[in-house]
């Protein structure tokens, strides 16, 4: 989790793995916009429509404030020592948006699925039996993406968010629970999207990812009984993962 004291927000990008020192190209023609207070970062405002924005992060600036650039021939920096990879970000009327959507960054390409690993029924910190559930509860499932191309250590295989997330009882439509597939939600929803004990990767540890499904499902809205809840998870080139879990709601006293 973010340390004490700072804000919790979204990655705005994707995180290009490359060796210290790598050159970095600049990936539309436009004109070069630098950021005081980010000394180690460079955008681009693209020529064809000044309402997209490119930025390369954790790089050494290799040129000036206003400069003219050109799509995969100007330089704009290289990969600051430390760093082992430069974060690329996209935006759009000054919102990021999903580099990896469909239709932009390419050749890329993601035959992997992503993995849900469980269903929890939660009533503040605790879990709640899932074959007795009552009254008012939250629903978190645990899920995970992993990357198609190889990462180099310390970031090998980590784990990743999936870009969709929805759930629905089984015979009823489906919830979205977060969906990145296009842009991030604003900072401020983060702690209404990730439950208690997310943590982010670190060099010497995986990430974990627990996204709340539902908040306050009120299981009244159901007859007492057996049901399947269904969790789907995606990412942005379709691949998708469905697990059914199995509850019982049980709130007539008996």
């Amino acid at each position: 989790m973010t340390p004490q004291g700072m804000r919790s927000t979204f990655h705005f990008g994707v995180d290009i793995s490359a060796p210290d020192g790598t050159p970095v190209y600049a990936t539309v023609t436009g004109t070069v916009l630098l950021w005081s207070h980010r000394p180690d970062a460079v955008a681009v405002v693209s020529a064809a429509d000044r309402r997209v924005t490119f930025s390369y992060w954790h790089i050494r600036r290799s040129v000036s404030a206003g400069q003219r650039v050109t799509a995969y021939k100007t330089v704009v920096g290289y990969v600051e020592d430390g760093w082992g990879h430069v974060h690329f970000s996209e935006s759009r009327d000054d919102v990021y948006v999903n580099p990896l959507r469909p239709g932009a960054m390419h050749p890329y390409a993601d035959p992997t699925r992503p993995t849900v690993k469980s269903l929890r029924a939660e009533r503040g910190d605790s879990g709640v039996k899932q074959h007795r559930l009552s009254g008012i509860v939250d629903l978190v499932t645990e899920a995970f993406d992993e990357t198609p191309l190889a990462v180099p250590a310390p970031w090998a295989d980590r784990p990743v968010t999936p870009a969709l997330v929805r759930w629905r009882v089984r015979g009823k439509g489906w919830h979205v629970a977060v969906d990145y597939r296009t842009t991030i939600p604003d900072d401020g929803r983060y702690d209404r999207i990730y439950a208690r004990w997310t943590r982010q990767n670190k060099p010497w540890s995986n990430g974990r990812y627990r996204l709340y499904l539902a908040h306050d499902w009120d299981t009244r809205s159901l007859p007492d009984g057996s049901y399947r809840i269904d969790v789907q998870a995606s990412d942005t080139r379709g691949n998708t993962t469905i697990r059914s879990f199995a509850i019982g709601i049980r709130n007539r006293v008996r």
